[in-house]
């Protein structure tokens, strides 16, 4: 879903690896992470011998698994916590925000069958969206695109990265993570790598952006994507 975002307030992770001796630490915020993902890599971890030892505590296979690890929890976590310069811990532009759905439309809009909603003008302008910049990557049905059947956005999917989290998802959508690109206006606010991560997509609009993110999720929770598109 380049190069890894990283910004105040998530959590970081760094080993020190080094051939034929020990890993001398390992530290980490673990209070910034899920704790699927916690878990998951306290038990990546703990096959690691950490401190003195005769023997290597690991070899490069085990250092790649670390680095891997690494990389992902690289990735943005969630909406960025509260500071100076995001008080509310929002980091879209003020001037770009649109108006919050109330909450009760919200949840229609996610939950309720595709069948009531394809002819509103939200759900298609979601799904065209989704169809011009994301099914290259991210299948619209498991009927499509067999190849990359791997990064089919179903519950699975979710799971297997710590669980449907919305604003991570919107947070991605936006300012993208690794080989995906983010589609806001302000995505270079966000990025370093102004060139690789965001000037190679035309900026959504923020309707648009709201609508992509609302059909995903909808998709999710009413067919999981595996009904024909």
């Amino acid at each position: 879903m380049g190069q890894a975002i990283m910004s105040k307030g998530r959590c970081w992770l760094l080993a020190l690896l080094a051939i034929g001796s020990q890993i001398t630490w390992v530290p980490f915020a673990p209070t910034q992470l899920s704790k699927s993902r916690r878990k998951g890599l306290l038990s990546a971890l703990g096959h690691l011998t950490v401190g003195a030892s005769a023997e290597p505590a690991f070899d490069w296979g085990q250092a790649t698994l670390v680095l891997v690890l690494c990389s992902a929890l690289a990735l943005p976590a969630r909406a960025l916590a509260p500071t100076a310069e995001y008080p509310d811990g929002n980091p879209v532009a003020s001037d770009l925000r649109l108006p919050a759905l109330p909450q009760e439309e919200q949840q229609r809009r996610r939950t309720t069958p595709r069948e009531q909603l394809k002819v509103e003008q939200w759900y298609k302008q979601g799904k065209r969206a989704f169809e011009t910049n994301c099914s290259g990557c991210h299948p619209i049905s498991r009927f499509v695109n067999e190849r990359n059947q791997d990064q089919l956005m179903t519950k699975e999917y979710f799971e297997k990265r710590g669980g449907i989290d919305e604003s991570r998802i919107q947070y991605n959508i936006r300012y993208g993570a690794g080989n995906m690109p983010g589609y806001a206006a302000d995505c270079g606010d966000l990025n370093d790598n102004f060139a690789a991560t965001c000037s190679t997509v035309v900026p959504l609009s923020e309707e648009k952006l709201r609508d992509v993110q609302d059909y995903l999720l909808n998709r999710v929770n009413t067919d999981n994507w595996q009904t024909p598109p």
